[in-house]
């Protein structure tokens, strides 16, 4: 089995069997040979063992393509209240000129609302323009498609998929444009299409709908405490639209400013507000990551400082303190030095820094702390 396949599984595991043995964990491995069936057999038996400790609600509403149509969203809630898993069962029709064929599958998102999975309903295949069946490797194609959140497909129109015409592609007339190929399961552009525009459609929408009912304090405490990057993405974007809440989860945010995941840091630093830093320990927790980080990283934490009305002069001196120390760069100096002109900084504390400086083995630096301290005495 090669390694996608078997991180698949092991992901699945993960997220499902936080309570699985490893020998269950083992077993679905094995089955992995049979990957092609994965998508449905996997899921279901670990949603047997999953029963004990979820609570299925069911979510019906109207579809607005069509007022007869209802659509079931099935949430997997957690005893805690957070929801585990979303699934919602998908029977369309993907036809034209009377040609039609059925995709029949059940789609998962996780209790974020970001797609997790996709199953076969009855084992019932997927099916391409000469009637063949999709392949394993189809089938993980299609799945990675459907996790791409910014596929080709959002900005396409339906029409827009085919050219020249041509009998029974895909069930429709018209052959792929060669300039999508290489993002589709080849003869199957309409099917990925459709359950893609169906990923991100009404049932994302109203499962947002359903989490932002529940957006409180103790939610978002629940949330953060799943160590979980998906939710986590979700808390501090809810945290940035909901700024009362920054506060509240400063210590939250601040750690996760170290995080390996470049989106997650990014995020945790812009979700932090500058009301949040208007004391002089939360300017020390905030400048304390400054070792932690990466170069740029660090002129992002200076930057975000400098929005503030008052920086401490710890703060700054502790700033100091890793460029004398070499655990930053000239460049994260510079960007101190600006706050410190701004502020009119002139204690003897900074300034005794400030003439050390002067000495500095770079020019750079010798020049940039000259220029400062020569602005301070002609303001004086």
């Amino acid at each position: 089995m090669d390694r996608g396949k078997m991180d698949y599984l092991k992901n699945m595991s993960r997220y499902y069997g936080g309570q699985l043995s490893k020998a269950l964990q083992l077993f679905l491995c094995v089955i992995g040979s049979v990957f092609c069936m994965g998508f449905q057999s996997q899921a279901s038996k670990q949603r047997e063992t999953d029963d004990e400790r979820c609570r299925e609600l069911v979510h019906t509403l109207v579809s607005p393509e069509d007022s007869l149509e209802t659509i079931n969203l099935v949430e997997c809630q957690a005893p805690d209240g957070l929801t585990n898993l979303f699934s919602s069962d998908i029977n369309k029709s993907v036809c034209t000129d009377k040609k039609c064929k059925m995709v029949n599958v059940r789609l998962f998102w996780d209790g974020v609302g970001t797609y997790h999975h996709f199953e076969l309903i009855n084992n019932e295949p997927l099916t391409k323009t000469d009637h063949s069946v999709f392949t394993t490797d189809d089938y993980e194609k299609l799945n990675l498609i459907l996790k791409d959140s910014l596929s080709v497909f959002k900005d396409l129109k339906i029409e827009e998929l085919v050219t020249e015409k041509r009998e029974d592609v895909d069930g429709i007339s018209g052959a792929t444009s060669k300039s999508l190929s290489e993002y589709v399961v080849r003869d199957a552009v309409y099917t990925c299409f459709t359950l893609w525009h169906t990923v991100y459609g009404i049932r994302k929408s109203q499962i947002l709908a359903l989490l932002k009912e529940r957006i409180n304090k103790a939610y978002l405490s629940k949330s953060f405490g799943k160590n979980n990057p998906a939710v986590d993405l979700w808390v501090m974007n809810t945290i940035l639209n909901q700024p009362k809440y920054s506060t509240l989860f400063f210590n939250e945010l601040v750690a996760k400013i170290t995080s390996e995941d470049d989106r997650i840091s990014n995020l945790a630093l812009r979700a932090i507000s500058i009301s949040s830093l208007n004391s002089e320990f939360s300017q020390m927790q905030l400048v304390s990551r400054l070792p932690k980080v990466d170069n740029l990283k660090r002129l992002d934490i200076i930057w975000k400082l400098s929005d503030c009305q008052v920086v401490y002069e710890k703060v700054i001196l502790q700033s100091l303190y890793y460029y004398q120390n070499d655990i930053i760069n000239q460049a994260a100096l510079s960007y101190i030095y600006k706050i410190i002109s701004r502020q009119k900084m002139q204690s003897p504390e900074i300034t005794k820094n400030l003439r050390g400086l002067q000495n500095d083995k770079n020019a750079y630096v010798r020049n940039l702390t000259n220029n400062l301290l020569a602005t301070w005495s002609k303001k004086q």
